[in-house]
């Protein structure tokens, strides 16, 4: 019937909506990975100092140990900020999977 079917506008703005749900869909996929990279290099740093540091001779050169151990707290520091952010990222895209899903049930007829 003429009712049950949709009109061209109808259509032309589902079509936009599920294009904007797309883009916004691979940003948070984007973001996810960069921040997994990140964090990725990050812990690898991470350990390389920690290992250090557990070195007998670590401490001979004061001004070596003082400024790994400062690179350490800013790699700390940005390790939680990016944990953060990738959570964030991942609540948001399991967020827009969901309505997406949410909106495909809506609009699609019932038998």
């Amino acid at each position: 019937t003429l009712l049950s079917r949709k009109s061209k506008e109808q259509k032309r703005q589902e079509a936009e909506a599920r294009q904007r749900v797309s883009k916004e869909r691979n940003r948070f996929e984007n973001d996810t990975l960069f921040l997994e990279d990140a964090i990725e290099r990050l812990e690898k740093r991470k350990k390389e100092i920690e290992e250090y540091l557990c070195r007998p001779d670590a401490f001979q050169d004061r001004d070596y140990a003082v400024a790994i151990q400062k690179e350490l707290v800013e790699i700390s520091r940005r390790l939680q900020e990016y944990y953060s952010d990738w959570e964030g990222k991942k609540i948001g895209l399991e967020k827009l999977m969901a309505e997406l899903e949410r909106s495909h049930k809506d609009d699609t007829p019932e038998e």
